[in-house]
């Protein structure tokens, strides 16, 4: 099962356990029919680029994001091999965070995150689908 870990700025903890719940209960909801093995965390952070990149180089992976003059990344879906298995962990820029308790702003951060978790069963089902055309 994956966690949900919020790198917000100026939300006490209170705030940061409802939310918490709140993030699970969407996701749940989000991934029903999805195959999400290996998704160990979503991470929503105020430091988006720092930590990215920082989580990167814990994992020894190509670091980067996009940034270009049509638009920067505001969420990213890292895959990485941990103890021979594939892993995935999710990062969303807190404006998503924000987003998802704004009724005018909602629809985008559920659908950004969908998008994300979307990342992670292609890639599962994809390869699945690879080894039994293979044997």
């Amino acid at each position: 099962m994956f966690e949900i870990e919020l790198r917000i700025q100026d939300i006490d903890q209170v705030q940061k356990d409802a939310a918490t719940k709140s993030i699970q209960k969407l996701v749940l909801q989000l991934i029903s029919g999805l195959d999400m093995k290996g998704l160990e965390l979503i991470v929503y952070t105020s430091a988006f680029k720092v930590d990215l990149i920082s989580f990167q180089r814990s994992k020894s992976i190509q670091e980067g994001y996009t940034e270009a003059l049509f638009g920067s990344a505001v969420a990213k879906v890292i895959s990485y091999i941990e103890n021979n298995h594939q892993k995935y962990t999710i990062f969303v820029t807190d404006i998503l965070f924000w987003a998802l308790f704004n009724e005018e702003a909602k629809d985008i951060a559920v659908h950004t995150l969908h998008h994300e978790l979307a990342h992670v069963h292609i890639p599962i089902s994809h390869l699945r689908s690879l080894v039994e055309m293979t044997f």
